[in-house]
């Protein structure tokens, strides 16, 4: 058997089997902090690559938004805080693209990349879309998250302390989230294993992005989560019509990618890096002496999660920046209810932003 089908074959058990209870009872986290970041996302304002000030980080998502109102469609789902509906692939694409516009995205370590930015907007949109109960899109964005932080993993190799993907200038995220998403989306279209298995390799396809803009400036990296998401739900729409993906793309050997880690500032922060990301601020003060304060484990990193009451903490501030208190307030139940009858629409339908 493949490394493909038995992913595939994993995911369909965690849409019809029994998700472990402290799986099931993390993803509405997940699901509000993603929402929290892209209602954000619409108030924000800070220096880009080049030290323009005035560049809002949801450019890039305002730009996606206008191209997918030119392309048009069907109106299947939401838009977070615009109140668009427009085909399931274009409002992934818009809230992917708005839930990385902060970099204020869960990261998974070691291997550095961002799973719910991709996972989650790709599987509310299909649940919205097909009208899915609460309880499948948990267990959907659970297997997509899993089979994501599997697929760095794979990428990652401890000797050289990094992702191979990484040094060949690639990002990570966009490339494993694609794959994560469509097993999202495979799952809540119904597709049995064998056609998760090639909704899979159909996205290995699309799995793309370059990690040139954070070199050298350009506003497309938020783009990179939205595609993975778009990329992801078109794939699994297409194995659903029949298209079939190659069941080889996982083959160990297509990621041997060589690459070496360059060194960095602090020996103590390298040593360490990517089983936490690791800081150290040194002042110096008038008199000449030196103040120094060193982070080993970065907060909400594995050593510092969050607990549930401060990343809802997390979710009203991001989201209050956006929505009124009480549109807050119904958007975190609608969210809690997801498990127990809740759905995609009682969701998104709540992240419009309203008049004043």
């Amino acid at each position: 058997m493949t490394y493909v089908r038995r992913l595939a074959g994993f995911a369909v058990a965690c849409r019809d089997g029994e998700l472990p209870e402290a799986v099931r009872a993390d993803v509405p986290g997940r699901v509000l902090d993603v929402l929290g970041n892209c209602l954000a996302a619409y108030s924000d304002t800070t220096a880009d690559a080049t030290g323009d000030t005035t560049r809002d980080t949801a450019e890039a998502a305002a730009v996606v938004l206008r191209g997918v109102r030119r392309w048009g469609g069907a109106g299947e789902a939401s838009v977070i805080g615009s109140g668009d509906r427009v085909p399931a692939p274009s409002a992934a694409l818009v809230n992917g693209t708005l839930a990385h516009a902060l970099d204020f995205d869960d990261t998974h370590l070691p291997s550095v990349l961002h799973p719910s930015a991709r996972v989650v907007p790709a599987a509310l949109a299909v649940a919205q879309s097909v009208r899915a109960p609460g309880a499948e899109l948990v267990a959907a964005i659970a297997a997509g998250i899993e089979v994501c932080a599997r697929l760095g993993m794979a990428s990652y190799l401890p000797q050289e302390r990094n992702s191979l993907f990484f040094e060949q200038g690639r990002h990570a995220t966009s490339i494993c989230g694609t794959l994560g998403a469509a097993v999202a989306a495979g799952l809540l279209l119904g597709l049995p294993p064998e056609g998760v298995a090639h909704a899979v390799g159909v996205a290995a396809s699309m799995g793309a992005g370059l990690l040139e803009a954070n070199r050298t400036g350009g506003t497309v990296k938020p783009v990179h989560c939205g595609w993975a998401a778009h990329a992801g739900v078109s794939a699994a729409v297409l194995a659903a019509e029949g298209l079939t993906g190659p069941p080889t793309v996982l083959d160990p050997a297509r990621l041997e990618l060589a690459g070496r880690v360059r060194c960095v500032a602090d020996e103590r922060a390298s040593r360490i890096f990517p089983r936490a990301f690791a800081a150290v601020v040194r002042v110096r003060l008038r008199d000449g002496s030196t103040l120094e304060h060193r982070v080993d484990s970065s907060r909400g990193g594995p050593e510092h999660p969050l607990s549930a009451a401060e990343l809802e903490t997390k979710f009203r501030s991001n989201a209050s920046r956006a929505l009124p208190p009480g549109q807050v307030n119904e958007l975190a139940e609608a969210v809690r209810e997801l498990g127990s009858g809740g759905a995609a629409d009682d969701v998104l339908t709540r992240t419009a932003l309203r008049p004043s």
